[in-house]
């Protein structure tokens, strides 16, 4: 075999030369990567820290926390209710007279209104007729007058709903005028709404329909937190208190209370899913009928019951309109001293998309086609729970209940532009 010749000297030595230069490269290359790799950890760190949500704290936590100066040394009468409790399940009137954050500040609680011990605020201020309307107003009144005469500040921490069927608004509001005649400071602790502050629906509240104030147009879903609807309050009825309202932390206006582990109070202190608290609002109206509406323990769905109510072929029509987020089915259950009788069940699938004004309209005008001489409504009570009577009077005229519905949105997308002023979250 023939012998390879030899390479020349300069060969050889080009050929080291690239041995050590490729083995040079190869160390700085991975220098690089590791200071590459070391100056990543703390921007993907820091991008993690800034993307982590924030804990979520109610208004008396920040308070507590953070905002203390505000009641420091103060006298201060204290509006409230069962379900006002903070992110931990803490009372709040426990925790201005009990907790040490409170008394190292010199806080003295001189008056305490609790909306559940109150016969005239459970309910909200809607009842059979103008009578017991009136009365029920005149007692809130009557109480935030006792507050205020006593107080250096009102202090206000309620369990809203997120609906206007519920006492929260009535008792904000007659909390910001008693505030605004005695000249007191008003202090609300906000808390998140538990129907998101994205949803709202109709009708909107209109002095012809009884209403007393009318809420100043507040509609029956408002997708607004208890400081933000003072806010409304006070800016949009001129009432010149001196409000201020100690924020949420931690909550964006699209989120669900739930999906941060929020258990849901009602101001009895009752636990309700949100599904049940705005199905509950909707069809509040039907207090006003022979018909029974009611929501069980937990998770169960809402039910609808009358002796005299065929719930399957209700809940068949219902079916046959295809509403968003709804499903509907027939049963038997108890509703109080009536005991068992025909149900119709409202499964809630989807709760960004179920909504409560239709099902309102269209289960009226459905029970209207199957029992026109079994259905008895009172026309004023109805009209004032609705806080307007136009979706009765369609409905009643024979009108397609979702026409009735797609002309209240123009109202409530009038109310979302003026509202904007006032809101305090994204």
């Amino acid at each position: 075999m023939q012998a390879r010749p030899p390479r020349p000297p300069n060969q050889r030595r080009r050929s080291g030369g690239r041995r050590v230069l490729t083995r040079v490269n190869a160390v700085v290359c991975a220098g690089l990567f590791v200071v590459a790799v070391v100056g990543c950890v703390p921007a993907v760190a820091l991008r993690s820290e800034r993307g982590a949500p924030e804990r979520l704290r109610f208004g008396v936590s920040v308070l507590l926390d953070d905002q203390l100066s505000l009641v420091r040394g103060r006298r201060v009468g204290l509006v409230t209710d069962a379900g006002a409790r903070d992110e931990r399940g803490r009372g709040v009137e426990t925790l201005f007279r009990a907790d040490p954050r409170a008394r190292s500040a010199r806080v003295v609680v001189v008056a305490a209104w609790r909306a559940d011990a109150a016969a005239s605020a459970t309910a909200g201020p809607y009842g059979a007729g103008t009578v017991a309307d009136s009365i029920r107003l005149t007692g809130i009144a009557d109480a935030m007058d006792s507050i205020a005469a006593v107080s250096q500040i009102v202090v206000v921490d309620l369990s809203d709903d997120g609906v206007r069927t519920g006492a929260a608004p009535w008792i904000m509001l007659a909390a910001l005028r008693a505030a605004s005649q005695h000249h007191v400071a008003l202090l609300v602790l906000d808390r998140p709404n538990p129907l998101t502050g994205e949803h709202s629906e109709g009708p909107v509240a209109d002095a012809s329909s009884g209403a007393s104030d009318a809420l100043y147009g507040l509609p029956a879903r408002h997708g607004m937190t208890l400081g933000e609807m003072a806010r409304w309050f006070n800016a949009t009825g001129a009432l010149n208190t001196a409000l201020t309202v100690v924020p949420v932390r931690g909550w964006r206006r699209s989120a669900w209370p739930v999906a941060r582990g929020v258990t849901l109070r009602r101001g009895d202190g009752s636990e309700k899913s949100p599904e049940q608290i705005a199905m509950l609002g909707a069809l509040a109206p039907f207090a006003a009928t022979n018909l029974h509406v009611q929501a069980g323990k937990g998770r169960t769905p809402i039910r609808v019951g009358a002796p005299w109510l065929d719930a399957k072929a209700v809940a068949g029509i219902l079916s046959d309109r295809l509403m968003a987020g709804l499903q509907f089915r027939s049963d038997r259950a108890a509703f109080g001293a009536g005991g068992a009788m025909p149900a119709l069940v409202i499964d809630v699938t989807d709760r960004d998309q179920a909504s409560g004004l239709r099902l309102l309209g269209t289960l009226m005008w459905a029970v209207r086609h199957l029992h026109a001489g079994s259905l008895s409504v009172d026309s004023l009570a109805f009209d004032r729970t609705a806080g307007s009577g136009a979706m009765r009077r369609a409905v009643v005229g024979g009108e397609d209940p979702d026409g009735a519905a797609d002309r209240e949105l123009l109202g409530v997308v009038d109310f979302r532009r003026r509202v904007r002023a006032v809101l305090l979250y994204r």
